[in-house]
């Protein structure tokens, strides 16, 4: 009897480990900014040509990278990286137990026209600083 009881409990154990949020404390989600943990701009763009941005988005875990927005006026381009999250349930919280993060890599392309220098930002969460990086267009 102890030995049954002792394989339920790590069947259990093993279930919720791998669960991670998907758990009742955790059972809806909510669109949130993504990390961007790391990102590549070029300084100099030549006229008349698109230039590329990299951006190593964070999901997995309790985060799940959805989509990338790109705003765009004639002197700024913003970006923001959307994901899924945890919505907290009234009264019970958001189950903190998740798994692991890892970099996902998203590349936006952007079109001409430029203007001769703009700013490219891109939104972070919370109290991460925003990403930023003036771009040069020769």
């Amino acid at each position: 009897m102890n030995r049954n009881l002792l394989v339920l409990g790590i069947a259990a154990a093993m279930f919720v480990s791998v669960s991670g949020c998907d758990h009742d404390v955790a059972a809806t989600k909510e669109m949130t900014l993504a990390r961007v943990s790391n990102w590549s701009v070029p300084s100099v763009a030549q006229r008349g040509s698109p230039i590329q941005i990299t951006l190593e988005v964070q999901s997995g875990g309790c985060n799940q990278f959805e989509r990338i927005e790109v705003l765009r006026t004639e002197s700024l381009v913003t970006i923001r990286a959307w994901g899924t999250s945890p919505a907290p349930i009234p009264g019970k919280g958001v189950m903190l137990a998740c798994p692991r993060t890892f970099p996902q890599t998203e590349v936006v392309q952007l079109e001409p026209p430029f203007l001769r220098t703009f700013t490219v930002v891109v939104e972070e969460p919370g109290a991460w600083p925003n990403l930023s990086a003036t771009v040069t267009v020769q």
